[in-house]
């Protein structure tokens, strides 16, 4: 590139001297289309209008205006694909949240099964610990590795580890006996890094998409929740009308419980690949019948040779120098740049240290929300003992309370689809912190006086308040943090809004392993 006097400078020097977060902007806005000139009254109404700030359905509304899908919150005048494509689009992504979740909820959903297998040795609180160990150090992996590969490519390898561990857990006690109990924990920690690789590749697709596809996969996690404890009431039905002998009812019970989980998981792929065929077919229709207001969303061929907005931006060629990229760099000034890969990656860390800047409050407040959900649930949530006998001799209040807690979670992820169910975006972190100020001792509070109190209304009702305001709070947190960046960034910040709540998840859970050694006054 040309300095004032007329030297040309490499890449480097360019960066030393200008700010990364300038040059990262820069880049976004090169790929816009220029404006047509526009009279002098008509833009002063337009600078009018652009200096009054958005209320939150409003820049909800506003980050989805590229998808396929029209928002749902208020739909784009630019998108003109039928109702029930839109409709078939807002449910993959549904099905994909319900995917995403299902493993976690299958693993944490049958603590009578692990009990009965593993007995005394609080093993639902180690599977959901090993479950999550790994997660937060695959996502952080993963914000690097994810543009190397297609979602597609991520999804499939992915979700086949998965089903390969649901088939594979029921038998293990069979196979290894007494070494069961670590298979079946290495197995576990196995599924939760599958699951890590596929919670990147659901939330990026997500997250470029827009508020309405998160909201979407914010609602399949909730649904998750409640095939994974419907799974489990209908086995534990079978096990109660004698349609199991006893002698197998364990295994039976776990088996059709994890192969039916298999089956709603393993659903969503064809329906994703279905979507992208549509696309595909809308992109090519597009092509064939080009409009003026639609604006490209692929980038120029880098190798066209022309300079300016129409070929490839800095950005992106630094971009493409970490991921290997062989393409030339292009031609800026008539200096051809080639990249190094050290400033390739400086640019891709400032990229993400600009996003957390950004969304910084949200990441906090997903943190704070799961830490303390998966502090308290399932372990003292399912614990607090029943007034009624019987409840406890066979099981069925910790399935209760289960039932509680996915349906509220779900009916709290699913309010937020319309204005009256959400939480104004300044309140969101707030209520996060009053929520685990409050709800965390109250359930360590039940816990440890499960020997002297018992009164069944007060732990369900402190477990709806709980379960309602995890979904609110927490599928909020990930609708706003993708307003905070430009739409080129949105699949690294879904990544790191699920990087901050898998950290959270794993605190969470070496508390509640530790909340179980608590004994009982």
């Amino acid at each position: 590139m040309d300095d004032n006097d007329g030297n040309s400078r490499p890449v480097s020097d360019l960066i030393d001297d200008t700010s990364v977060e300038n040059l990262i902007f820069q880049a976004v806005e090169d790929d816009l289309p220029e404006e047509e000139p526009k009279d002098k009254e008509s833009d002063n109404q337009s600078s009018s209008e652009a200096s009054q700030p958005l209320n939150d359905d409003e820049q909800i509304s506003s980050d989805a205006s590229g998808s396929l899908l029209a928002d749902i919150y208020e739909p784009t005048t630019l998108d003109h694909t039928p109702q029930w494509q839109r409709l078939f689009s807002y449910m993959v992504s549904v099905s994909l949240g319900c995917s995403m979740l299902l493993p976690f909820n299958a693993i944490i959903g049958v603590p009578d099964y692990w009990e009965t297998e593993y007995p005394g040795a609080n093993f639902e609180f180690a599977a959901s610990m090993i479950f999550s160990l790994g997660n937060p150090f695959v996502y952080l992996i993963m914000i690097f590795l994810l543009r190397l590969l297609s979602p597609t490519t991520w999804l499939a390898t992915s979700m086949t580890g998965i089903i390969a561990v649901f088939l594979v857990l029921p038998v293990v006690p069979f196979i290894f006996g007494g070494f069961s109990k670590y298979v079946a924990l290495g197995l576990i920690f196995l599924c939760g890094i599958m699951y890590s690789v596929m919670g990147s590749a659901v939330m990026s697709i997500a997250s470029s998409a827009g508020s309405a596809h998160i909201q979407a996969v914010m609602t399949g996690q909730g649904t998750a929740g409640i095939a994974a404890i419907g799974l489990r009431i209908v086995t534990k039905v079978f096990i109660e009308l004698g349609l199991i002998p006893a002698k197998y009812e364990a295994f039976a019970s776990a088996m059709l419980f994890f192969s039916v989980a298999g089956l709603l998981f393993a659903s969503a792929f064809p329906l994703y690949l279905a979507e992208k065929a549509m696309q595909k077919a809308a992109a090519a229709h597009a092509s064939s019948e080009p409009e003026e207001d639609m604006v490209a969303l692929t980038a120029p061929d880098p190798t066209s040779g022309k300079a300016g907005s129409e070929s490839e931006t800095l950005g992106d060629q630094l971009e493409d120098g970490l991921l290997g990229a062989t393409e030339p760099g292009v031609a800026v000034d008539g200096v051809a740049q080639t990249p190094t890969k050290a400033a390739a990656l400086g640019i891709y860390l400032a990229r993400i240290w600009m996003i957390l800047r950004a969304q910084w409050p949200f990441n906090f407040s997903v943190a704070a929300v799961f830490c303390v959900t998966t502090a308290c649930f399932p372990g003292l949530v399912t614990a607090v003992p029943s007034i009624v006998p019987v409840l406890n001799r066979t099981g069925w209040f910790p399935v209760i309370q289960l039932t509680i807690f996915m349906i509220g979670d779900q009916a709290g992820r699913f309010v937020t689809k319309y204005r009256y169910g959400r939480v104004p975006r300044r309140l969101v972190a707030p209520l996060s912190i009053v929520r685990a100020v409050l709800s965390g001792p109250a359930f360590l509070a039940l816990y440890i006086l499960r020997a002297r109190f018992a009164f069944d209304p007060f732990p369900m009702l402190l477990t709806a308040a709980f379960a309602v305001s995890n979904g609110i709070l927490g599928a909020e947190s990930f609708m706003f943090a993708g307003d905070k960046v430009p739409p080129e960034l949105r699949d690294l910040s879904g990544v790191l809004m699920q990087l901050s709540q898998m950290t959270a998840l794993l605190i969470g859970t070496i508390l509640g392993l530790l909340f179980a050694y608590i004994p009982a006054i």
